[in-house]
């Protein structure tokens, strides 16, 4: 993680409410500044010659890999990080392969993906060994599935009705040999596709549910202990190992936060300045707001540092998100 002190040397500060140019180093940001910092990654093929550096890739959905890094995925390319934005994997599945809804890393190499049989058809857990390169059939589904998170041995996922107009979750042991069993009530409002519901599981078992019309949190045991109306045009969610819930949520009325976009090429900074200069989305982080429009994917690097996909397929920076402070406040 960069700390704020080392990145203050090299900023470039930009006031989302001034539109002032990202350019230069007009002051150095603020300790109550969100940090947002472009991650520029090694973009060639597994076994490939030259190196392919680049700040603009695709829209990703994004997880964790358990151990300080990070996965990404999108239409079928896969994309691993250390915990420094170096690449550890980059390749790309077979069309037809898999078409992935969702998934999560039990380990650095072993990930849990929630699949479909093409747009809306019946789903299914599996698990991608991509050392290997393998799949497992863990649990098949008559209906669509959703986005999945892994905690301990446990697996939770999201599974649509067959009309996509509402929801359960559901549970797998892994290595139980038992088969999945539904932990929540029937949960209305999502569909399956991009605006449905995301899903993530806390450090102790709590289960956070974002959809385009409300936020969930649920029980270790799937019990609905806190259920708000809020709207989201892109629904996710994220928990970091200590407990702190990034949501999606509008932006607030007149909420004017400071932003520093840091080490970016005029092309990324170009792009990220259009993102947070939003009145559609944002994320929040307790008390803290960052508006940022088209966001595909976000996960936690650590415990002070989140990693953002957000753009389109003109551009979608993975963007090294520093919230102003973390605390008590951010775990709700």
């Amino acid at each position: 993680m960069i700390s704020r002190r080392a990145l203050r040397s090299r900023c470039a500060a930009l006031a989302v409410a001034a539109a002032l140019p990202l350019g230069g180093c007009a002051a150095p940001p603020a300790d109550d500044a969100w940090l947002l910092q472009p991650i520029r990654y090694d973009n060639r093929m597994d076994g490939a010659g030259l190196a392919q550096p680049t700040e603009l890739p695709y829209p990703m959905r994004l997880a964790a890999d358990t151990a300080g890094g990070l996965w990404g995925e999108s239409a079928g390319s896969w994309l691993h990080l250390d915990a420094e934005g170096r690449t550890l994997r980059r390749f790309n599945l077979e069309p037809g392969v898999a078409h992935v809804t969702g998934f999560a890393a039990v380990s650095p190499t072993r990930l849990v993906v929630t699949t479909a049989d093409g747009a809306g058809g019946p789903g299914a857990v599996r698990l991608f060994d991509t050392e290997a390169m393998s799949w497992t059939l863990l649990q098949p589904e008559a209906g669509p599935l959703g986005d999945i998170a892994a905690h301990g041995g446990a697996i939770s996922y999201v599974a649509y009705a067959p009309d996509a107009t509402s929801f359960t979750i559901k549970r797998l042991v892994r290595d139980s040999g038992a088969d999945a069993t539904v932990v929540s009530p029937e949960l209305a409002g999502a569909s399956a596709d991009a605006s449905g519901a995301a899903l993530a599981a806390g450090p102790d078992g709590t289960l956070y549910v974002a959809t385009s019309a409300e936020r969930i949190v649920m029980s270790p045991a799937g019990e609905v202990v806190e259920r708000v109306a809020l709207r989201a045009a892109n629904p996710r969610v994220a928990v970091s190992a200590s407990g702190a819930v990034l949501w999606s949520a509008p932006p607030r009325p007149g909420s004017r936060p400071r932003i520093a976009v840091l080490d970016a090429s005029p092309e990324a900074g170009s792009i990220i300045e259009s993102l947070v200069d939003c009145d559609e989305d944002a994320l929040t982080l307790g008390a803290e707001v960052l508006p940022l429009c088209a966001v595909q994917g976000v996960a936690w690097f650590d415990d002070g540092t989140l990693v953002v996909s957000a753009g389109d397929e003109g551009g979608a920076p993975l963007i090294r998100v520093t919230p102003p402070r973390l605390g008590d406040a951010s775990r709700t």
